[in-house]
């Protein structure tokens, strides 16, 4: 313990030693670490930074060597910093990552970053910018290619004031990006403009548009990216799958829907075919109710789903997962890996998928009837889901009828509990009682009163019922004032 505690602060001590050997001047004002010989500058925090020292060549090049080599800064963080404009062209660095983050930048002057030839990823989210100029992330002329800015993967965008893109924007980066983060800009539409700059992005693999406000996607949008893996359009007015032109991408793996106001997905608006889709998310929709037939059968890939906090799902459809292929006529199960239904309105569960082959589960924080319908879940379902994840086992809930709600499946389940079976037309015999009760009391006080008429009736009581002449002058009779009377 001793031995690995004295090497713990050797460690330490030469990290130590090697920040204060070979730090930039920036580490005067910014916190510096140093890793592997990797500067991590983080001046998020650095009241006494002059944010001019972003351009001083000083801050980047180690003046006291020989050759004047370049600091090997890993990661700048000037987040929160009040940069507002970069007006000057960075000098050249060593950066891999630069963070820019709400620093309330307006405008950014043509080629600022063109020195940066080592940066992997900018960041330049939570801005104010409302445009991109051709020329914008220009960088030097390299091997006869047109000024790229040749490392760049990942452009981050997120955050700012675009309604649109021009479309010659990532011209000079059109080849190096991968990953393009543009939500929470409010485009509302793709135009040609915009359409036309992703479009030139070649080896485009994540795009992100969530809350974007868009309502739907260019037909052939997915058509020209060829090798997009990743789709996030989360959070927009998105009210039917069948607007996305989905069934036009070539390799997407992962498609993000949480937060549309779709109301049902049938198999009229099912997914269309995707065989490559491995991973879809489907989670806070406020309002999703149902998931029909075939829905979902489409994707044959499908590994992951994710479909939770969902407050108005109160529907899965047995078939939603299966598929009949061409020439048979047996009905084909998708193979999912994970399954996550939680916090929605679901009831009873009749999904018809292999559940033995899930690696992982979720079904908890639903209101599940304790009925026969879901009996195959007490006898079936949970000893896998014990395997799978023993806590959210144990923790599901039975949410009615009324005299269930105490019990938990895995209590049914020990107690080999059998459900009661409803009738035919789904109705609970329990909650007859009171109806059951005030109709013999009805049909009692009926009995009485039909059997006092009768009896009144062979009595010939008030008459009633007494048709003769001498009821009949009783009825009209009235008793003759006496001599005393009439005295009076």
């Amino acid at each position: 313990m001793g031995l690995i505690t004295a090497v713990n602060i050797l460690i330490i001590l030469s990290l130590i030693s090697k920040a204060i050997t070979h730090s930039s001047p920036m580490c005067d004002n910014c916190t510096c670490l140093v890793h592997d010989d990797k500067f991590i500058f983080d001046c998020s925090h650095s009241p006494y930074l002059v944010v001019n020292e972003l351009y001083q060549d000083a801050n980047f090049v180690d003046i006291s060597s020989d050759n004047q080599t370049l600091y090997d800064i890993y990661y700048l963080n000037m987040t929160g910093l009040p940069i507002e404009n970069v007006h000057t062209i960075l000098p050249n660095s060593s950066v891999k990552v630069l963070d820019l983050t709400n620093t309330m930048i307006m405008d950014i002057t043509n080629e600022a970053f063109k020195n940066l030839q080592q940066m992997v990823e900018l960041k330049l989210s939570y801005n104010l910018l409302d445009g991109l100029s051709p020329d914008l992330f220009k960088g030097l002329q390299l091997d006869g290619k047109d000024y790229p800015l040749r490392s760049l993967k990942i452009l981050r965008l997120d955050h700012n004031r675009l309604h649109t893109i021009h479309n010659d924007a990532f011209q000079h980066i059109e080849q190096t990006i991968e990953e393009l983060y543009l939500q929470n800009n409010p485009l509302k539409i793709i135009d040609l403009s915009t359409l036309q700059a992703i479009h030139g992005i070649l080896n485009l693999r994540v795009l992100d548009l969530s809350s974007t406000d868009i309502i739907t996607l260019p037909p052939d949008f997915l058509h020209t990216p060829g090798k997009l893996e990743e789709l996030y359009l989360s959070n927009n007015l998105i009210t039917n799958v069948t607007c996305l032109g989905l069934g036009m991408a070539h390799v997407l793996k992962r498609l993000t829907l949480s937060g549309n106001p779709i109301i049902n997905i049938t198999e009229e608006t099912a997914f269309p075919e995707v065989p490559t889709l491995e991973f879809l998310h489907m989670c806070k929709m406020p309002e999703l109710e149902v998931i029909g037939d075939h829905a979902l059968c489409a994707l044959t890939g499908l590994k992951e789903l994710h479909m939770a906090y969902n407050p108005k799902l109160h529907s899965i459809s047995e078939s939603a997962l299966t598929h009949v292929e061409t020439g048979s006529e047996a009905p084909v199960i998708s193979y999912l890996k994970k399954l996550y239904l939680s916090n929605n309105a679901l009831t009873r569960l009749e999904l018809a998928m292999h559940w033995s082959a899930l690696e992982d589960l979720d079904i908890n924080g639903n209101p599940w009837t304790c009925e026969y319908e879901n009996q195959w879940i007490v006898d079936t379902l949970l000893p896998v889901y014990c395997k799978i994840n023993e806590k959210r086992c144990k923790e599901l809930k039975c949410a009615a009828p009324i005299e269930m709600e105490q019990y938990t499946f895995y209590e049914l389940h020990e107690k080999k509990y059998k459900m009661r079976r409803l009738d035919q037309y789904g109705n609970h015999p329990e909650n007859d009682g009171i109806i059951l009760v005030c109709f013999m009391l009805g049909l009692l006080i009926g009995i009485v009163v039909i059997l006092f008429g009768v009896y009144a009736w062979k009595r010939h009581w008030f008459g009633i019922f007494d048709k003769s002449p001498a009821a009949y002058s009783r009825q009209f009779y009235g008793r003759t004032t006496t001599q005393d009377e009439y005295i009076e």
